[in-house]
């Protein structure tokens, strides 16, 4: 393992301008103060990774190194209850494997972010959730409690503060549960745990919202190959018509400049991601298509979602160069991540 300098709020222009891929941020049930990742690198060739330290902004970045067909052990530092750790991976189709050791247990860790997940009761259960408040704003939780049949025991909502934490029991009026059904406001991580570690999702489906059925709706994604991908709402006619004639001819090639806000608004979803997990951001406003941007307001979208609160104030708009409005979408198809 190469560790590379601290990278304390550090966009790297030159890799975000040439360079469009699926950042998997990875998480993990952080029930030590500290503790440590065991990162395996399957792949042939060495893989960058940035260790990100958050409070209710983001600390740190560190960049390190692994080695092919390597494992490494990364030592995280104490950290206090109202910060978090995770783990930023923007190498393309690599095989990585990343766990976390706590108190001589392994917990793998997940890149999902919310969604409408199901998770099965372990054979050695230990009745114990651990949930993460990914947002830095308040968020409100709906855990179900099912039997074998998916008929409901009971629930619970639980209300959040900004990245809070918690080690959950199950309640005991959830008896002879089989199944826990859990959704949340806000970008969230939340892990089944169990004698041996923890359990995977049974079945992993995009959270439902509401979005205003008057407005129209578009994706936005990277010019070629897969990224990460977000969506804008548009009311004004005028930008309806660009925005469609763009995705009919996208050898004209603009960029999309928009204002942004704090919140998903019902509308930002990743697309590119199973449980169609929303952002912690959403446009305000489609302001224009041009072929020129500044770099100031460039970048990709998990870089605004990192630097969310500071974003918002200050370019306070994005103009992603490698990204391009891709397809329309229905307000049904938004608001159902379907």
């Amino acid at each position: 393992m190469r560790i590379k300098p601290n990278l304390q709020f550090v966009l790297v222009i030159s890799f975000f301008t040439y360079q469009t891929v699926i950042a998997e941020v990875l998480h993990w049930p952080q029930l030590c103060k500290d503790g440590e990742l065991h990162i395996s690198n399957k792949s042939s060739g060495d893989l960058s990774f940035w260790l990100q330290k958050f409070g209710k902004n983001l600390i740190s970045e560190t960049e390190f190194t692994v080695g092919s067909e390597t494992q490494v052990i990364v030592p995280l530092d104490p950290i206090s209850e109202d910060q978090r750790y995770s783990l930023l991976n923007l190498n393309q189709n690599a095989a990585v494997n990343v766990q976390y050791k706590c108190n001589e247990l392994l917990y793998s860790a997940s890149s999902i972010e919310g969604g409408d997940l199901t998770f099965k009761k372990a054979n050695l259960s230990l009745d114990q959730l651990w949930i993460q408040n990914l947002y830095t704003g308040k968020n409100e939780f709906k855990i179900e409690f099912e039997d074998t049949e998916h008929n409901k025991i009971t629930a619970e909502i639980l209300k959040f503060t900004a990245l809070q934490s918690l080690l959950y029991d199950v309640p005991k009026s959830a008896k002879n549960w089989s199944y826990v059904k859990i959704s949340a406001s806000h970008k969230y991580s939340v892990f089944n745990l169990s004698t041996k570690g923890n359990e995977i999702p049974f079945a992993v489906l995009p959270q439902k919202s509401q979005v205003e059925e008057s407005a129209f709706y578009f994706l936005v994604g990277p010019r070629t190959g897969t990224s990460d991908s977000f969506i804008v709402k548009i009311k004004d006619e005028k930008m309806v018509e660009r925005a469609r004639d763009l995705i009919s001819n996208p050898q004209k090639e603009k960029m999309l400049f928009a204002r942004i806000q704090k919140d998903h608004q019902g509308f930002n979803r990743n697309w590119s991601k199973s449980e169609k997990s929303f952002w912690s951001w959403s446009t305000v406003e489609v302001t224009n298509f041009a072929d020129l941007g500044s770099t100031a307001c460039n970048g990709i979208p998990q870089v605004v979602e990192d630097r969310m609160d500071h974003w918002v104030e200050d370019p306070g708009q994005i103009c992603f160069w490698n990204y391009r409005v891709k397809k329309e979408l229905t307000a049904i198809e938004v608001s159902t991540g379907l």
